[in-house]
């Protein structure tokens, strides 16, 4: 399972500063959209804020006079670019209104979750120095998460863009169901399988990050002679089967497989419909075959 890497939000430093206080918030706390994270404390800030202010109060100034409405338009633009500043630096929609209403500068800002989210990571501490672009938090939206499938290429193509997928979590006893994402699997050099991307709604987050999940999907079993993949032996070089020839008699039979489903693997050649195959014990048979004889 890994979070959905557009829904991963990153709190971060617009200026350089100290960390004034810290909630107690750490790596797997869930929180919510505006919900006070830290506090921290920049000189930046407090110009930022005073220019803000500045663009409030020339602006309350212009609305008295209906005569200058060209100004007033100059003004409330102004208001816009020194309250993104505020937000460029750290400051929230909450301590921005906060700042408006009051019309006071404050000592420290505000450090607050911008959604309903999860924290991934957190580094931030009370009393430390931070600069410009430090990431104090990483919090994700978990109510849609992805599931990363390994797949051998002949397994590829039962999983279409758009099927679904029923995601067992053993640890709690329950199931979701997941889709086929658009995106083309990537191939992983090092396991040697197909990454396939799964999407799935996650009510009550159930899912988290790095959690493993079993997979069950349906799929139409291929045409041709079936056998159970217990009845193959593999020496290497071969792959055979124990076929009975006769009462108490059994042949080696080399065979061609094709696809794996389930329990059985599909036969392209060397075997004929009728024919019975040894599936238990077959490995026995084949070391007693290969004893010399007195």
């Amino acid at each position: 399972v890994e979070a959905d890497s557009s829904r991963i939000f990153r709190v971060m430093s617009g200026a350089e500063g100290w960390v004034q206080s810290v909630q107690s918030n750490p790596p797997g706390t869930l929180v919510k959209k505006d919900q006070l994270l830290a506090s921290v404390y920049s000189r930046e800030f407090r110009n930022a804020e005073q220019a803000y202010l500045g663009s409030l109060a020339s602006l309350d100034r212009l609305k008295t006079n209906r005569d200058q409405e060209d100004s007033t338009r100059t003004s409330d633009a102004s208001l816009r670019i020194n309250e993104e500043q505020l937000r460029s630096l750290g400051m929230g929609d909450p301590q921005i209104k906060e700042l408006a209403k009051t019309r006071q500068i404050t000592r420290d800002i505000t450090l607050t979750s911008p959604i309903d989210g999860i924290i991934l990571s957190r580094d931030v501490f009370p009393g430390a120095r931070f600069d410009k672009g430090t990431e104090f938090y990483r919090i994700v939206d978990l109510r849609k998460v992805w599931i990363t499938a390994d797949l051998f290429g002949g397994d590829a193509q039962f999983f279409t863009p758009g099927a679904r997928v029923k995601a067992s979590i053993r640890e709690r006893g329950k199931t979701v169901f997941a889709t086929v994402s658009d995106t083309p699997p990537l191939f992983d050099p090092v396991s040697r399988t197909l990454k396939l991307r799964l999407e799935a709604a996650n009510p009550g987050f159930l899912l988290r990050p790095d959690m493993f999940v079993d997979l069950e999907f349906s799929a139409k079993a291929p045409s041709g002679l079936a056998i159970p993949q217990d009845a193959v032996i593999d020496s290497g070089l071969q792959k055979i089967v124990y076929v009975e020839a006769g009462d108490g008699v059994f042949e080696p039979r080399p065979v061609i497989l094709g696809t794996a489903y389930g329990n059985f693997v599909i036969v392209t050649s060397g075997l004929a419909v009728g024919e019975k195959v040894v599936t238990s014990g077959n490995f026995l048979i084949d070391w007693r075959s290969s004893l010399p004889r007195p």
